[in-house]
């Protein structure tokens, strides 16, 4: 398996580098993607790894919070639906509290904004200005999301552990964006949106962190997602799918270690 990432390895960053000189330029003025050569060489380690039948599809970006051109349109636009339609008065809930803050507050709706448009500049080929702040997750501390993320990437360690991959992982996050003074979400996509990128047809499962520190307006978007490469994704006869099997196999082989793999690893 990780001969095949090897032999993938030119033509894997041949892609990326494409895709961080089209992010630089930027879409009609969007998000900055900003260039960290140790997030994208943590990326090409997971190329073409494989997690039973399953293909990995990882994300580590680095964003700058200040908006420009087509971001600075969509925060407005943003902001006339929350606010100058009077939403807000109608959802009680949100203005008192949502998971980025009251959105009653300026500094509530500004985190969500630059969430959207950090997913938009991830994704340019989707549309996240319809996001709600309720599919979001703030975590409690560093310590909780290193957990959670542990738990998808253990197959990962296990396959790169001489690499010392989860090390250089959380160390570099920090060292990129100061991980443990910033604000922490998840993001949870609509499951019944064929179209979305972070929940289509094939994909067992995907993780989305943002990672925000507002002090340095910084953003490292997080994903990854394991995709099925079965072509039948659903049994005929109603029982079972493969889907399943795959999720289940993931379970028995992979979380138990999970627990013990976290005691054992202090940050």
């Amino acid at each position: 398996k990780l001969g095949k990432t090897e032999r993938k390895g030119g033509g894997a960053s041949r892609n990326l580098q494409r895709r961080r000189r089209e992010r630089r330029v930027g879409r009609g003025g969007s998000m900055k993607y900003l260039d960290y050569p140790e997030l994208t060489q943590l990326v090409l380690q997971t190329h073409g790894l494989e997690v039973g039948d399953c293909q990995l599809e990882l994300k580590l970006e680095a964003y700058s919070c200040k908006l420009a051109g087509a971001d600075k349109k969509l925060c407005k636009s943003l902001e006339s639906q929350f606010v100058g339609s009077d939403s807000l008065s109608h959802s009680p809930q949100l203005a008192a509290a949502s998971p980025v803050g009251p959105l009653s507050e300026p500094g509530s709706r500004r985190v969500l904004y630059n969430l959207i448009c950090t997913m938009n500049a991830s994704s340019p080929d989707y549309d996240f200005s319809g996001t709600s702040p309720m599919q979001l997750m703030r975590e409690s501390n560093f310590q909780d999301a290193v957990r959670k993320v542990d738990g998808f990437l253990q197959p990962v360690y296990m396959q790169l552990d001489d690499q010392g991959f989860r090390s250089k992982l959380w160390n570099t996050i920090d060292s990129v964006v100061g991980a443990r003074d910033c604000e922490i979400y998840s993001y949870v996509p609509d499951a019944e949106d064929d179209e979305h990128p972070f929940s289509s047809a094939g994909k067992l499962w995907t993780f989305n962190y943002f990672f925000y520190n507002k002090r340095m307006k910084k953003v490292i978007f997080f994903s990854c997602a394991a995709k099925s490469r079965l072509s039948e994704i659903f049994d005929s006869d109603g029982g079972m799918n493969d889907d399943d099997c795959l999720i289940e196999d993931y379970h028995e082989n992979y979380l138990p270690y999970i627990d013990a793999q976290f005691a054992m690893d202090t940050m």
